[in-house]
């Protein structure tokens, strides 16, 4: 049964079917290394498979088995990305998602708002429980997409893809119907400070900052100036920047931990066979040699290293565990803004999972002058808070449900800033 391609308009984005005039923007972007560094497949050196991409898009609608969106800016119509459906199963009620968008539309929140708009179509229309996608477990960006729409993860799949000789693990990622029924709409609130539910899927945080205008220049200097990263409150070690992947936990057991296990892996047997070694392998002496004859050997020992250096100097092989002690979040700070009104700068952020505890009061205690007016909430509504930081310390709290906070957070007007419970009122930093 065909299953007609629909155009979706968002609040910046128009959603549409693809159109042969699409052919030399997709070219462009499917071409692009930097885009397809975590792909499943290498960048595209033929024109022609443009061609047979756009077939491909016809062919999904007229049988039924998905959709491919289009993506453009709706303020200029400019080619962004695309995102897809595919693998639609009647009697499963399942299919997977995917998407790709070119390298100036980073950072900009337009993931999770084209598939936002495309998963809410796909519900209403059709019979759908489940909804899957998988990842490289090397691509964080992506996964606080997912985890911001509400999917959760279910899995890895080890050595899962081999592009260009590169071996690399997926994340496998699901969505049911109930899950998103619960993402999309609030939940019964449940009051609780500095405290997260284990996967929330978005944080909302605004801080309004108050104080002496040297201070305040010299603060929006070191961490506002551009986007707002953590690193330039609390910085994470540059060699921290490794992935916990099968590879390297395969490396670091075949160095240094239980080889047994990677011993018995079918990956290594022909090595084994051309080296006239036993398989599975008797040694850890035998398992290195198999591994090292190998021309992806890099990819397990060399980060395998780097990870028990990590270990034993900051004592985290990777950023996930050094960024959860450190900052209190495992991801970084996205669709930041930074705005002054009448001396007072409003930065607006939101954090997938929890809210940055250690990186807000770190940088509080760095400018002791300023008043830091702190409100954060889940998107659900169901925990959050209305403070006052000063010099690390918390020396004002409002009242106020989750709920409120949260449309103060994402609804305020910033130039007449108060509570969330008090819109109106006198400034809510004054310290008098």
């Amino acid at each position: 049964m065909p299953l007609t391609t629909p155009s979706l308009h968002t609040e910046r984005l128009l959603l549409r079917p693809f159109a042969e005039q699409d052919a030399d923007a997709i070219y462009a972007l499917q071409s692009n290394a930097r885009v397809l560094r975590y792909w499943d497949s290498p960048p595209w050196t033929e024109r022609s498979r443009a061609d047979v991409f756009l077939a491909a898009c016809r062919t999904m609608a007229e049988d039924g088995s998905g959709a491919r969106f289009a993506i453009e800016t709706r303020a200029d119509h400019a080619f962004v990305g695309w995102c897809a459906m595919f693998r639609w199963n009647p009697v499963y009620r399942s299919l997977g998602v995917g998407y790709c968008f070119d390298e100036p539309a980073w950072g900009k929140g337009y993931a999770t708002e084209a598939t936002r708009a495309m998963l809410q179509w796909a519900y209403d229309t059709l019979d759908l429980n489940r909804v899957e996608a998988e990842l490289d477990t090397r691509n964080a960006a992506s996964a606080r997409v997912l985890e911001k729409l509400g999917f959760v993860l279910e899995g890895l799949r080890r050595e899962d893809c081999i592009v260009s000789g590169e071996v690399s693990d997926s994340w496998i990622y699901g969505l049911l119907k109930r899950d998103w029924k619960a993402a999309t709409s609030a939940a019964p609130a449940i009051h609780s400070e500095y405290a997260s539910p284990a996967m929330s899927d978005a944080v909302f945080v605004r801080l309004s900052l108050t104080g002496d205008p040297s201070e305040l220049d010299a603060c929006r200097e070191t961490h506002f100036a551009a986007e707002f990263d953590f690193n330039s409150v609390i910085p994470m070690p540059a060699e921290l920047a490794i992935e916990e992947s099968s590879a390297v936990t395969t490396g670091y057991d075949a160095l240094y931990g239980d080889w047994t296990e990677p011993a018995k892996y079918w990956t290594w047997k022909d090595a084994a066979a051309a080296l006239g070694l036993a398989f599975p392998l008797q040694s850890r002496e035998e398992l290195l040699a198999c591994i090292r004859s190998l021309d992806c050997a890099d990819m397990y020992l060399a980060p395998a290293q780097q990870y028990k250096e990590n270990l034993e100097k900051y004592g985290h092989g990777s950023w996930y565990g050094w960024c959860k002690a450190h900052w209190g979040s495992k991801w970084n700070a996205e669709d930041s803004t930074v705005s002054t009104h009448l001396e007072r700068t409003i930065v607006r952020f939101t954090v997938a999972n929890a809210f940055p505890k250690k990186v807000i009061v770190a940088l509080s205690k760095k400018w002791p002058g300023i008043a830091m007016q702190v409100q954060y909430a889940d998107e659900h509504a169901r925990w959050g808070k209305d403070c006052v930081l000063k010099n690390g310390r918390e020396v004002q709290k409002f009242p106020g449900t989750p709920a409120a906070i949260l449309q103060a957070i994402r609804h305020a007007n910033d130039v007449d800033l108060g509570s969330a419970t008090k819109r109106g009122a006198a400034p809510a930093l004054s310290m008098s």
